[in-house]
């Protein structure tokens, strides 16, 4: 499947966040062109992805992981990302 994970992270400058986005470099392969939004190709399920990802969250952090349906998705990107998005339903999208 390929998701979107975005978040917004509250807990401050002293929180150490670097196990949370090795967690999300982790998942498969990725693609990060916003801020706080990362395109993941991968087979594991939205649930442990949640799982994995809140384990380094603090109780004032948010966070959101939506499955993206093929040809369900419009946006202003670079040719790039929708060049990288297609390629990887090939084989991550459909199961």
């Amino acid at each position: 499947m390929i998701c979107v994970v975005t978040y917004d992270l509250n807990q401050g400058i002293f929180h150490d966040y670097s196990g949370f986005i090795q967690e999300i470099q982790n998942l498969g392969p990725w693609s990060k062109y916003m801020d706080k939004t990362w395109i993941v190709a991968t087979h594991i399920p939205l649930q442990e992805i949640s799982n994995r990802l809140t384990q380094h969250l603090g109780q004032s952090d948010r966070l959101l992981i939506v499955r993206l349906e093929a040809g369900q998705y419009q946006g202003w990107m670079p040719p790039e990302v929708w060049d990288w998005i297609n390629s990887q339903y090939t084989q991550y999208g459909f199961f």
